[in-house]
């Protein structure tokens, strides 16, 4: 699972790198996107083009329409809502951070979401190995750890170096935490795999759409720093609640297997 996620972490990394080479390439956006586009289409293409094919089951009617976490999920969203807190406000205020407050130009700001999602790829690559060796609640306690230290460092301390310092710690940090989110949402034994994964991904998803919109009305009432230094009180509870991540058996006497 987070190897698979660590594809996505890499697409959000090359943007990022592909921003910093065109601010310092003088490019216009209108030329970034239009680049973009032919090099997404020149990818991308060949597999649209092909035809793929699934097996095809019947949709459940009594699914929800829209799926919340309940019971033991309940406490497994609030850890990937933590997670994804953090990942929105990097994506979305990284670059801002480092313009307004460190004080570095916009090329050189665009390395900074390029650096964590870099990291974040390199950690997703290795978190599947470390998940069997150590298990999840060691992997998601010390995860929550490296984010809450990132984040200490980048709002503390607020220099180019300790920023860039921060982002690599929180890269590390909440590389495992949504994949181990996930892995335990389809294991879980009350609930069927694809609706315990909607559950858990209604909060994670969600906190990375809404969470950049609340840092910025943290940052207009108070100050940019102190909202990535609340994000660090989210990044603590994750390693608070770490043991929730522990993979629940399905199919035991009290839980039964559901059948597909």
């Amino acid at each position: 699972m987070a190897s698979f996620h660590a594809m996505w972490s890499f697409g959000a990394g090359a943007g990022a790198g592909i921003g910093f080479l065109a601010v310092r390439a003088d490019l216009s956006y209108t030329a970034q996107f239009i680049l973009s586009g032919l090099g997404l289409a020149l990818l991308l293409g060949p597999f649209i083009a092909t035809p793929w094919r699934s097996r095809q089951t019947e949709p459940d009617a009594a699914a929800p329409v829209f799926a919340l976490p309940r019971g033991s999920l309940f406490l497994v969203g609030v850890v990937a809502l933590s997670a994804g807190l953090g990942e929105g406000a990097m994506a979305d205020w990284s670059a801002v951070f480092l313009h307004d407050f460190v004080g570095t130009d916009q090329s050189r700001a665009a390395l900074g979401y390029a650096v964590y999602s870099v990291t974040m790829v390199a950690m997703r690559l290795c978190v599947d190995g470390l998940v069997e060796r150590l298990g999840p609640t060691a992997v998601a306690r010390a995860g929550g750890l490296a984010a809450a230290v990132g984040l200490v460092l980048v709002a503390g301390i607020a220099t180019f170096p300790a920023a860039l310092l921060g982002f690599v710690l929180m890269g590390v940090g909440y590389a495992a935490i949504i994949p181990l989110a996930f892995r335990r949402a389809a294991a879980d034994p009350m609930i069927q795999p694809g609706q315990g994964i909607a559950a858990v991904a209604t909060f994670a998803y969600g906190a990375v759409l809404l969470g950049p919109p609340s840092i910025g009305f943290i940052a207009e009432v108070f100050s940019l720093r102190l909202a990535f230094l609340v994000l660090g009180a989210f990044a603590i509870l994750i390693s608070f609640f770490a043991p929730v991540l522990r993979r629940a058996e399905r199919g035991t006497a009290e839980h039964p297997t559901f059948e597909t």
